[in-house]
């Protein structure tokens, strides 16, 4: 059987995805690999460890393609994108993989907010830096460690290191690149980096490839290790949002992706870059991994990550409440505790364990907390919270594009009492992409296009990710009481401003 890898470098887990031709996995590796999150917003991870464990993940892999007699045709790459990682001349890492939940950089943003150059980068970049953005990154390490800043060579992506340890080549894709790096257009431009006043790092961009081109091919030495992978292509690869919003299906402008992971992501297909001159709650202009197109994404670290948090906090007491069985899935018995509850309690909750999208230093909370409420209460709290913010991106979008599809896809997706209540929060049914790595089968997409299997994304994404699609119909009732709860959240999120501003908060 004729496969294609898709290596994808998530915030917390490690995946290698073997598919074949028409869409189907084959055969998958994962491996934890968690972030060090430090007091002062610091989240970041050791880039020699994340190969290591990528490579041993790759040895199973090898294994399992010589077990079952299968052919690698390429390999491809993806990953959590934005953050950062400088590499010097010899390609060695002198920083850490610092994550896009990093908030570090809040403070700079406060400055670039009241330059006057401010509104000119954003006309020209297309975007207004959030804390996690490649550029905050650069001016944070100009203002804390300029040695570092100084000594540095390249900047790459997540899934760019991964790709340079297959091929021994340093390059990045259209996709990661727009992070605040390029103009509309994706092409890096001097005065983008001089507006941010980190014009050093202009010339230690990279080469971008395209991700349905070749960016180079497994080494011999590496190949050494992994037979099955010699002199096999690997393709340049995409940023995770990008691979998220293909696998999913969204080709056509006016598709809209909603990525309940990590991030709540929330991403609009269209054919020309839209500028936003009059929102606060602006969305940024990205270069869509395919031709020609663009994701319009409106974003915060504000998902499901937040039910990761609770749950490792709170599992026995959970599992207690629910009276469950010790083998029992977790997540499981959250969505059996969050349907039973009831639903007209209104407790609130805000998402923002990392930060809101408007304003970095925000923090989480419950609100409204009365003896009476369980842990049920507690976890449908969250899951509304986090629908709520999803709602707040999917209202940010431009108005003058009109949407087709909302496509759900990530860990949250897989919860059909959390698709119940997004359609809600939304009020409009939703489509769920059902494929359980949806952002591995989009970053194969390109690879099939590269390679002439498909004739172009469009044949690809309809061919693949449509077979994946599921409606889900939402229980239409619930939606006033679901637009009387985003009012309280609303209302409770503008008195908490000015707290979450205030120093030592």
């Amino acid at each position: 059987m004729d496969c294609i890898l898709a290596i994808d470098i998530g915030s917390s887990t490690l995946k290698c995805v073997l598919f074949d031709l028409e869409g189907y996995i084959v055969h998958i590796e994962r491996s934890p690999c968690e972030l060090e999150k430090r007091k002062g917003g610091v989240v970041e991870r050791d880039p020699e460890t994340i190969w290591s464990f990528t490579a041993d993940l790759l040895v199973r892999v090898n294994e399992a393609v010589r077990d079952k007699r299968h052919r690698v045709l390429a390999v491809t790459c993806t990953g959590a994108g934005d953050g950062l990682l400088m590499l010097d001349k010899a390609g060695v890492p002198i920083s850490p993989a610092i994550s896009s939940l990093d908030t570090r950089a809040a403070s700079i943003l406060r400055e670039w907010e009241a330059a006057p150059q401010y509104e000119e980068y954003y006309a020209i970049a297309g975007e207004s830096p959030y804390s996690g953005t490649p550029a905050a990154l650069l001016k944070w390490y100009k203002q804390h460690d300029y040695d570092t800043y100084t000594r540095s060579h390249s900047i790459v992506f997540i899934k760019d290191w991964i790709k340079y340890r297959l091929t021994g080549r340093i390059c990045t894709d259209y996709s990661d690149s727009s992070a605040t790096l390029t103009d509309t257009l994706g092409v890096y431009r001097k005065e983008i980096f001089e507006l941010l006043d980190i014009q050093e790092a202009y010339g230690k961009t990279v080469p971008q490839v395209p991700s349905q081109e070749i960016a180079g091919r497994v080494s011999s030495e590496l190949a050494e290790r992994l037979p099955c992978f010699k002199d096999v292509p690997v393709f340049s690869g995409m940023h995770d949002c990008s691979g998220s919003a293909l696998g999913a299906g969204c080709v056509e402008e006016g598709d809209v992706c909603i990525i309940t992971g990590s991030w709540s992501g929330n991403d609009l297909v269209t054919d020309t870059p839209i500028l936003d001159k009059e929102s606060r709650k602006r969305w940024l202009i990205r270069s869509y991994a395919v031709p020609g197109k663009y994701l319009l994404m409106s974003s915060s670290p504000a998902s499901f990550v937040n039910l990761d948090w609770f749950i490792r906090l709170h599992e026995q007491s959970i599992r207690v409440a629910a009276k469950a069985d010790a083998g029992q899935s977790i997540l499981a018995i959250c969505d059996a505790l969050v349907a039973e509850c009831p639903k007209d309690e209104m407790l609130i909750y805000h998402p923002y364990l990392y930060g809101s999208q408007l304003i970095p230093e925000a923090s989480a909370g419950f609100y409204g907390i009365r003896p009476w409420h369980s842990m049920a209460h507690f976890l449908r709290a969250l899951y509304e919270g986090i629908a709520i913010n999803h709602r707040n991106h999917f209202e940010a979008i431009p108005k003058d594009v009109a949407v087709n599809r909302v496509h759900v896809c990530g860990g949250g997706a897989n919860s059909q009492v959390f698709l119940s209540i997004l359609s809600a929060a939304l009020s409009r049914n939703v489509v769920h992409a059902s494929c359980s790595e949806t952002t591995c089968l989009g970053a194969i997409i390109p690879v099939l296009v590269g390679l002439g299997i498909d004739s172009g994304y469009t044949e690809s994404c309809r061919r693949i990710g449509a077979r994946y699609a599921r409606p889900v119909t939402g229980d239409p009732a619930e939606r006033p009481l679901m637009n009387e709860k985003t009012s309280s959240y609303r209302k409770i999120e503008q008195l908490l401003d000015d707290y979450w501003l205030s120093p030592g908060t």
